[in-house]
């Protein structure tokens, strides 16, 4: 009987023991983490212009103020947005709107071609017909006062006759001689559909354009076959289009029978290589 008492005893306390060891090893509870919440860091913003279309806009339609409005719009900095519609220091008033836009739309960068460039001019011109870029020197600076895009320029071939050491003629460009020098209409009334001012410069509190400005015009083909068999051949000479049936009058100080020159296809100047059939040729162009 004492013996299982004792038996009891040592198996409680073996027990109360372990039940005390496990309490004293138990880790304390820690306190839960605090959740801290982050206020969301909006990205950063610009201010971009853009032009929205006030009523339905069709494909290569030449905008006027009437077409759209200017107004600024918040996009996020670095965005798509700006790319596509921003307009920037554009002027769009006279730019052509190559794509349809909806009313309410904004008007898409990409889709404007702004005056004066290449593509511009070209949707101007008359089936068949192509640019022609005119180099201006410094004394045909007068055409900038007197010529505006869209009016019409006169082209003219100065030339005169030449004395060879064999008795004979020959025609030169320019001229050898003021007595001698001729002019000869060769196109009329060519479109000018822009011009480009070079520099200006002031001397002496005067503004001067210096040499270097362009003037474009519409040619046909055949202006262009003539022009480029004349480069670097002859003196050519641009004048404001006199509207005329022949540019140079009956008032001029040339002689009358230059004045009657018609404006043709034909060969300029056609001259054979004898004397004899030289001389005959300039008197057919003469008459």
């Amino acid at each position: 009987m004492k013996k299982n008492v004792l038996v009891i005893y040592i198996v409680m306390t073996v027990i109360g023991m372990i039940g005390l060891f496990l309490i004293l090893s138990k880790p304390e509870p820690q306190p839960a983490p605090v959740q801290v919440t982050a206020n969301p860091v909006e990205p950063a913003q610009e201010t971009i212009t853009v032009a929205m279309a006030l009523k339905e806009i069709t494909a290569n339609t030449v905008l006027s103020t009437d077409d759209f409005r200017l107004q600024t719009m918040k996009i996020v900095q670095g965005s798509d947005e700006k790319r596509q519609f921003s307009i920037g220091t554009k002027t769009l008033a006279t730019s052509i709107v190559n794509t349809p836009v909806a009313e309410g739309a904004l008007i898409p960068v990409s889709s404007l071609i702004e005056p004066d460039s290449p593509e511009y001019l070209a949707m101007f011109l008359q089936p068949g017909n192509v640019l022609y870029t005119f180099q201006l020197s410094q004394n045909d600076n007068y055409l900038f006062d007197n010529i505006k895009a869209g009016q019409g320029i006169d082209i003219y071939l100065a030339y005169g006759r030449k004395i060879l050491n064999d008795g004979s003629e020959e025609i030169v460009s320019p001229s050898s001689s003021i007595e001698n020098t001729r002019l000869k209409p060769l196109l009329k009334d060519r479109r000018v559909l822009a011009l480009r001012p070079a520099k200006v410069v002031d001397r002496n509190g005067v503004p001067v354009i210096e040499s270097g400005s362009q003037l474009i015009a519409e040619l046909k083909d055949k202006d262009v076959k003539l022009l480029k068999g004349l480069e670097d051949k002859a003196k050519l000479i641009i004048f404001p289009a006199s509207h005329k049936e022949h540019a140079i009058n009956d008032k001029s100080i040339l002689p009358d029978v230059e004045a009657m020159w018609p404006v043709s296809e034909d060969i300029i100047l056609d001259t054979n290589t004898s004397g004899t059939e030289t001389k005959q040729t300039v008197h057919e162009l003469r008459g």
